[in-house]
């Protein structure tokens, strides 16, 4: 089920750690990496007879936000540097 038709009903998405990865453009053992940070560890959830990591989709998007943000302030110094 698409994110969209899961938020209209009422469903929480749910990731596996190998859709994050893929998403963010990374290996799975870099988003177990993100998982076991100890500063802003990324919110996951072990699933205990399946022996999954499952990731909300509305976590990992605010995790992200940080990190999005972080980006668009070194992309306007960088801008800002180099017209300047």
């Amino acid at each position: 089920m698409s994110g969209a038709r899961a938020a209209q009903r009422g469903l929480v998405e749910l990731l596996s750690v190998s859709q994050v990865a893929t998403t963010l453009g990374v290996t799975p053992s870099t988003v177990y990496r993100y998982i076991s940070d100890p500063l802003n560890p990324l919110p996951a959830r072990r699933v205990p007879k399946g022996r999954r990591t499952l990731i909300r989709h509305d976590d990992l998007m605010d995790w992200l936000e940080p990190i999005k943000a972080d980006d668009i302030e070194r992309e306007a110094d960088r801008l800002l540097r180099r017209f300047s």
